[in-house]
């Protein structure tokens, strides 16, 4: 028996490869020609390494989906002139001296608009789908006291058939179906065979709509530039120009 320690007792067995270190004497054309040496010996690996990094790439590019932006500009004259604080002739309301454009862009982002574009439009239902884009809806009306819920949809030949809560609707593309508090259309038959709509609380609905809102006067004019920010085109163009209106 060994009197060696278990801590320093020999195994049998090949010794573990050990990755020679470039000789320190040749100094750094030493080293470079070690480097090299290593990567003749490892480039199937780094060749693999990089397609699965370039392939992961693509895959995540693919998933995300494309951003839009629409715009649409309003003039400030008449009404909102008067809204804003400002008599035709330029002079300021009641002798105050607030920029009465700047004061029309920042009622254009408060709330209270922004809540009337969201019950204008039924922006409280949108597609949880991505192969249904939230713009081939039409004729969208949401009771703004809902809770939040879900639609399911279901698509064949020449109709579309909905279920809300316990309620069903049927109808040819384009045609509205009713749903007690939720009403819509949709336009025409996507290439799957089902859905589904997603309601948000009217607060979630308005919060979503700021953050993709951009107002900006035009310095030196009386022009008020209004731009929406979606991943579905349609929608965004919807939104921008029922916020000018």
């Amino acid at each position: 028996m060994t009197n060696q320690s278990p801590e320093t007792r020999l195994l049998h067995g090949p010794a573990p490869a050990r990755i020679p270190e470039p000789p320190a004497s040749q100094g750094i054309k030493g080293a470079f020609r070690y480097f090299l040496s290593v990567l003749r010996r490892r480039y199937r690996l780094l060749l693999l390494t990089t397609a699965l990094g370039a392939g992961l790439g693509a895959f995540l590019a693919s998933r995300e989906a494309s951003a839009y932006q629409a715009r649409a500009t309003f003039r400030v004259v008449g009404e909102r002139r008067a809204l804003a604080g400002e008599t035709e002739t330029g002079v300021p309301a009641g002798g105050r001296t607030a920029n009465p454009i700047l004061s029309l862009v920042q009622m254009v982002q408060s709330r209270g608009v922004l809540s009337a574009v969201v019950d204008s439009l039924g922006l409280q239902l949108r597609s949880w789908t991505p192969e249904l884009a939230t713009g081939a809806l039409s004729h969208v009306a949401v009771d703004p006291y809902l809770p939040v819920d879900s639609v399911v949809l279901e698509f064949t030949g020449d109709r579309v058939t909905a279920q809300y809560n316990g309620q069903q609707a049927s109808g040819t593309y384009g045609q509205v179906l009713s749903l007690g508090p939720v009403r819509f259309a949709v336009d025409r038959r996507p290439e799957i065979t089902h859905a589904v709509l997603g309601i948000a609380s009217r607060e979630v609905a308005v919060d979503r709509l700021r953050g993709s809102l951009t107002v900006k006067a035009r310095p030196g004019t009386d022009l008020v530039d209004v731009a929406v920010s979606s991943t579905d085109p349609r929608q965004a163009q919807r939104i921008a120009n029922r916020t000018v209106k």
